[in-house]
């Protein structure tokens, strides 16, 4: 379980290249997680190759358990009822996520055109944990 959360920080990134999402941007991601400066909370990448076929790939360094726990948080944060909090983006539960509604996702994915590519992240600053 959480004992201690830190600053946590929504991204919605978009990419022009469907190319990066191959090795770089996963690199660089593991490069931040494995120095201990950030987890990945929750992550969801999409990709829309040039036929427009959709890939979607999930990501989070929490357990089920931390899942569950930092769901409800974060919802209480955001004003949510605790069963609206649970789930998240990457397993598309959420009825909403920081604002984004799963049809919000939807919508994203819809709109982005082919050849491009998405990634939403929800990360934790691990580094600056000891804020106070």
């Amino acid at each position: 379980m959480l004992d201690r959360v830190g600053p946590i920080q929504f991204l919605a990134i978009g990419f022009d290249r469907i190319d990066l999402f191959s090795g770089a941007i996963r690199r660089e991601l593991q490069n931040l997680r494995s120095r201990g400066l950030i987890r990945l909370i929750d992550a969801l990448f999409v990709v829309k190759d040039e036929a427009g076929a959709v890939t979607r790939l999930a990501a989070s360094d929490l357990s089920e358990a931390e899942k569950a726990q930092l769901g409800v948080v974060l919802g209480g944060l955001l004003g949510l009822s605790p069963a609206s909090a649970e789930g998240t983006i990457a397993d598309g539960t959420a009825e909403q996520v920081l604002g984004l509604s799963a049809s919000d996702v939807r919508n994203l994915v819809n709109d982005l055109p082919p050849g491009k590519a998405l990634g939403l992240f929800l990360i934790e600053h691990v580094r600056a944990m000891n804020f106070k």
